[in-house]
């Protein structure tokens, strides 16, 4: 049997320990130790400031990631200095550290699932899922493979731990390629106290932290009442199950969005430029450029070590499909050691398998034809996949996602509330009905509450700038040039270091803090993975 992580001993970027006391403290003695003592001792600090952040959750944790880093680098010191058996060696490290990821995640899982096939009663014992294991070691097998191909150098231990246990992006990403993170680390100049990082850094902080704790949290209650109660086998109405779909749709958005600005902000206040992890993904026109602009760097990942290695695209097309199926199914099973991810996974192949097919058929290699109806209709076909199956990825079970699909479906019927009979009756010629007999799970004042909200958020993931645009002329992240061209809003709203940006951004932190005040802290839904 698998454990999970205990979220409430973990030090979450919105907590007021990492907003009040971790990260400035951390920030403060960087600078001070690089500034008065050398480049060495602030990353040694830096180091110590990332081992306690990860030793918050859980102390004992820190054997399972000292021992994979000391494994790790031992293997890329072989790989780095010898010129015979490198690629034994590099196959060494990848299976090592497949098993670690595979024995601590994966292990329960698969005997569940081989008990449940043959009713046999095998057990693991009770293995709890280390926080982020799933990120330091994809992470490692980076740093191996990029030392066989020798697109990086051996950096020494001091900065290989650096690079590891960074710890804004440790927890959940962003997925970070050592070529990305490792010239910044050694090149000590680039990370001299500036006030620009600063800036930037809390502007980008502020922003992420706006979004989860104003924006993604409120959707949470709405998400957490329906789905439970669909999983415990209680009735769910048609409009509360595409309500509560939509609601999540957003709230993950929003979560994940936040997360990672905060993780950029926080690395950008030590200097670090992260990656680009998150571009508007609602706002895609397709399931590609979906997957284009969701959780950039684990699709890279995909597609440079799974993707690629396997033909890609290069190949016949049942090898074609054969290679979509098995990265997407392999994304599932990363973000989650159950049947739920596998599917939802899966589905996401078989969305792409249809949009190559589509695009082969119009022989164009163009989705939309250049007209607003074209690109609306894109959107959404987009969005209603997308939506649909978020579904599994929330689910309990398959089971509580069939049976929300199901009902999504209406399959239970159409059913409108019965306070809406005596406007809407003429609708019962169509084929819908008016739900007067089972008790709701949403009150009418909780939808009253919640969809003002919820046409917030669709507005602000659609038409609003995201933060990479909004900061263009900064350079948020690595590949930030690589988002669409700003338009509407986006070309209008831009960041600058004034007097009216600032009060804006410090309206923003005090509505967050009173947010955050107000309500249960909640984890970062990505934490799980």
């Amino acid at each position: 049997m698998q454990r999970p992580y205990v979220y409430d001993s973990c030090m979450l970027f919105h907590s007021l320990e990492y907003l009040f006391f971790f990260l400035p403290v951390s920030v403060a003695g960087f600078f001070v130790l690089q500034r008065f003592w050398s480049d060495r001792a602030a990353l040694v600090w830096f180091i110590g400031a990332s081992l306690f952040f990860y030793a918050w959750w859980n102390i004992a944790g820190l054997w399972l990631l000292g021992s994979s880093i000391a494994v790790n680098y031992a293997l890329g010191t072989l790989l780095a200095r010898g010129k015979k058996y490198r690629k034994p060696i590099v196959i060494a490290g990848i299976a090592f550290n497949l098993l670690l990821l595979g024995y601590f995640k994966y292990a329960g899982f698969f005997v569940d699932t081989v008990n449940g096939a043959f009713g046999s009663s095998w057990s693991v014992g009770n293995i709890i899922l280390p926080l982020a294991i799933s990120f330091f070691t994809f992470e490692q097998i980076c740093w191996l493979v990029e030392l066989y191909q020798r697109k990086v150098e051996h950096p020494g231990f001091l900065r290989y731990c650096a690079f590891i246990t960074n710890f804004p992006k440790l927890i959940a990403g962003p997925v970070i390629r050592p070529h990305e993170l490792l010239p910044q680390i050694t090149d000590s100049h680039a990370r001299r106290f500036r006030a620009e990082h600063i800036s930037v850094g809390l502007t980008i902080f502020v922003l992420g932290l706006t979004k989860k704790v104003v924006l993604a949290d409120t959707m949470a209650p709405i998400v957490n009442s329906v789905f439970h109660a669909s999983a415990g086998g209680a009735h769910v109405s048609f409009l509360e199950a595409w309500g509560a779909t939509l609601a999540y749709t957003l709230q993950i958005y929003f979560d994940f969005s936040g997360y990672t600005d905060m993780a950029i902000g926080s690395a950008r206040m030590f200097g670090f430029t992260l990656p680009l992890n998150f571009a508007s993904p609602y706002k895609a026109t397709n399931i590609s450029d979906f997957w284009g602009r969701w959780h950039m760097s684990l699709t890279r990942m995909l597609r440079e070590y799974v993707y690629f290695p396997l033909g890609g695209n290069r190949v016949a097309q049942w090898k074609r499909i054969r290679n979509v199926m098995a990265t997407f199914l392999l994304s599932g099973l990363w973000h989650g050691a159950g049947w739920t991810f596998v599917l939802w996974g899966g589905i996401h192949g078989i969305y792409l398998v249809i949009h190559q097919a589509w695009r082969s058929f119009r022989k164009t290699g163009k989705d939309a034809v250049g007209s607003w109806w074209g690109r609306t209709l894109g959107w959404t076909v987009t969005f209603i996949a997308v939506m649909t199956g978020w579904v599994f990825f929330r689910s309990e079970n398959v089971g509580a996602a069939l049976r929300m699909l199901k009902t999504m479906a209406g399959f239970d019927g159409i059913a409108l509330p019965g306070m809406a009979q005596s406007t809407l009756s003429s609708l019962s010629t169509l084929g819908v009905h008016f739900d007067l007999e089972h008790v709701l799970v949403l009150t009418p004042g909780d939808w009253i509450h919640v969809l003002p909200w919820m046409v917030l958020l669709l507005v602000i993931a659609l038409l609003f700038p995201n933060t990479q645009q909004f900061l263009r002329n900064f350079r948020p992240a690595l590949d930030a040039s690589a988002t669409e061209t700003p338009k509407g809003l986006a070309r209008v709203l831009v960041w600058k270091p004034v007097v009216m940006y600032s009060f804006v951004l410090s309206a923003l932190l005090m509505l967050s803090l009173v947010f955050l005040l107000l309500s249960q802290q909640t984890e970062f839904l990505y934490f799980r993975f």
